[in-house]
């Protein structure tokens, strides 16, 4: 095969990048569960007692804990397997390699890759995500800074191997790393990649990070204006820019990259590869704009709720003052207490002094709310 047929090293790396990211979202959210799930089993199931000094103290059971971090990782193993390997056998190539026009070839069998390929090629590359995963768990079980720093040394270790692996493909001629040699494999160009659309996926992952540093800039910024007596509390025009411009930078390019991408992976033109980038710098670009949107629908609603509600409560009020000038009229003195005037014949509804407290003053009275008719 000639040379410039085979995928050469950015390619895969951005490939991997592609890969990595989709997948670490999938068994991320589903790890979390399940630690979530362990934390609670293993508070649940704490025994506490207090001892003679009358000090509390918890007798919890380290093997739930345990047990937990063994089933998250099996899960992550099993969603890599699923979304490396039995994609690979079916589809030719990875999500990312998809995107990067790239397909995987068998080199001794038929171009079709076999399970048993396809199982020991991502068995080498991904033995090292596996382990580092394991390793990140043992601060977890073993808080101290002995098993921290051996995490970090084994996660450096792994992490070096992992690199050293994939610079293999800089020296091999048919550009295979050391994983593709022992699958029997190659990583091919099917088709060129849109570096536009995949541009728009790179400043689209941005944009959390932008929504981040603006919240940060906001809240540094309320924080000076809280002690700053020259300023008052009050946001200048120009400190409104400062704290959005990172954030409106990258949502605006990913949305411009992204339509680009969009038009340049079409069929109408020559076909690149990437399209499903474009769309996800694309829609991460818009996911601003209608938070935004719907952060001020909320807001109106909210208000509007809000102001229904202190309506209401302010009508109710208004009827426990009437109730309140009976009573005195009727008995020559205010009510010591909401219960004097609830009921007949003063506040007939059932209920209705529920969220209110009234509180007797030198000649007078107060009626207080409660609840939701608190600012009432």
């Amino acid at each position: 095969m000639p040379l410039e047929h085979y995928a050469g090293f950015w390619r895969r790396f951005w490939a991997r990048i592609v890969t990595s990211t989709v997948v670490s979202i999938v068994f991320t959210a589903g790890m979390a569960g399940i630690l979530a799930a362990t934390r609670w089993t293993y508070d649940t199931l704490s025994t506490c007692d207090i001892d003679s000094s009358g000090r509390q103290y918890c007798t919890r059971e380290p093997l739930i804990l345990l047990g937990g971090l063994i089933i998250s990782w099996i899960f992550g193993v099993i969603v890599t397997h699923y979304l490396y390997t039995r994609r690979l056998v079916n589809k030719g190539y990875t999500t990312g390699m998809s995107q990067m026009g790239l397909v995987i070839r068998s080199t001794s069998h038929s171009p079709t890759v076999t399970k048993s390929q396809a199982f020991r090629r991502n068995l080498l590359a991904l033995l090292p995500a596996w382990l580092g995963s394991a390793c990140l768990w043992i601060p977890l079980y073993l808080p101290s800074n002995k098993a921290v720093a051996i995490a970090l040394v084994a996660e450096g270790a792994l992490i070096v191997l992992a690199v050293l692996g994939s610079l293999w493909n800089l020296l091999n001629e048919r550009r295979q790393t050391v994983w593709d040699i022992v699958g029997d494999t190659v990583v091919m160009a099917d088709r060129e990649p849109s570096w536009i659309a995949l541009s728009a996926f790179v400043v689209g992952c941005l944009v959390p990070y932008g929504i981040g540093v603006t919240t940060w800039l906001i809240g540094v910024q309320a924080l000076r204006d809280n002690y700053d007596d020259a300023s008052s509390g009050e946001w200048s025009v120009l400190k409104i820019v400062a704290a959005l411009s990172p954030l409106a930078a990258v949502t605006l390019g990913a949305i411009i990259l992204g339509h680009l991408g969009v038009r340049a992976t079409s069929w109408e033109t020559r076909r690149l590869a990437g399209r499903g980038l474009a769309r996800t710098g694309m829609v991460l670009g818009y996911s601003v704009p209608a938070l935004v949107v719907l952060s001020i629908v909320f807001s109106v609603i909210y208000t509007r709720f809000e102001e229904n509600k202190r309506r209401s409560c302010t009508e109710v009020r208004k009827e426990l003052v009437i109730a309140a000038e009976s009573f005195r009229t009727l008995n020559g003195e205010y009510p010591a207490s909401i219960g004097q005037i609830s009921g007949s014949p003063y506040v007939i509804e059932e209920g209705l002094t529920d969220q209110w407290d009234l509180r007797p003053q030198p000649g007078s009275y107060r009626i207080v709310g409660k609840d939701k008719c608190a600012k009432a």
